[in-house]
């Protein structure tokens, strides 16, 4: 997970380097006689970089779980019911999208093979978003926690609370309902920072949750456990 908070932390530092142009802007402590800096318009920007470092950070620790699973070559039998259940589902949607059902025939024969015991878990995340989509954009701290409650990882309610704040601004960008400088001239500097470091400690959080849950290898069927009688004496 190292390589995933690296890439997260990086964007991040990017989005503060906005954040830093527009205080410095502000406070006249940066000036140009050649380029007018558009304040409103750098807000904007904020907003559409925060929610990038959201949805890049979700698909990259979506991708490393089943590369990791693949990795320990886990069958279905052995996979937790969460994941189980997303097989299935997978299986499902796969089929569903083929006009023509022989056009499945290689993933349906696979599938029947894992659940049979015959093959291991081997679905790459990006091959699986192909045809069942744990989401399209619009990610919200309330979507996050219902796609990793998905693989059986919960994530705490406790923060994330501004990721609503930030995907309803990218949306209102990207969608063209306000303009960059429209929407820009509405968000304060101390919104922002508070956005960030929203998004930072629910991204780490996320990261945590995941990593603990791979350590564990808890995506496999948990183990019965076997009480132990001490024997009497005779």
């Amino acid at each position: 997970m190292f390589s995933i908070t690296q890439e997260m932390d990086i964007r991040l530092s990017e989005t503060q380097s906005l954040i830093d142009l527009s205080k410095g802007i502000e406070q006249g402590l940066i000036e140009s006689n050649c380029i007018r800096f558009n304040l409103p318009v750098i807000r904007s920007t904020v907003i559409l970089s925060l929610y990038n470092v959201v949805e890049s950070t979700i698909t990259q620790v979506l991708a490393r779980i089943h590369d990791e699973i693949i990795s320990k070559k886990v069958s279905y039998n052995n996979l937790n019911k969460c994941i189980k259940d997303i097989v299935l589902v997978y299986f499902y949607k796969y089929k569903e999208k083929r006009s023509d059902i022989h056009d499945a025939l290689d993933v349906l024969h696979n599938t029947v093979d894992m659940i049979r015991g015959k093959g291991f878990f081997e679905i790459e995340y990006n091959v699986m978003a192909k045809s069942y989509q744990l989401y399209s954009g619009n990610l919200d701290a309330k979507i996050i926690r219902k796609i990793m409650k998905k693989y059986g990882i919960i994530i705490p309610e406790s923060i994330g609370t501004k990721l609503n704040s930030v995907k309803n601004g990218r949306n209102k960008l990207a969608h063209g309902e306000q303009s960059f400088e429209e929407y820009g001239r509405n968000v304060v500097l101390n919104v922002l920072e508070s956005y960030l470091a929203d998004v930072r400690a629910f991204l780490e959080e996320v990261i945590s949750k995941t990593e603990e849950f791979l350590n564990n290898e808890a995506y496999r069927k948990p183990r019965r456990k076997t009480n132990t009688k001490n024997k009497k004496r005779r």
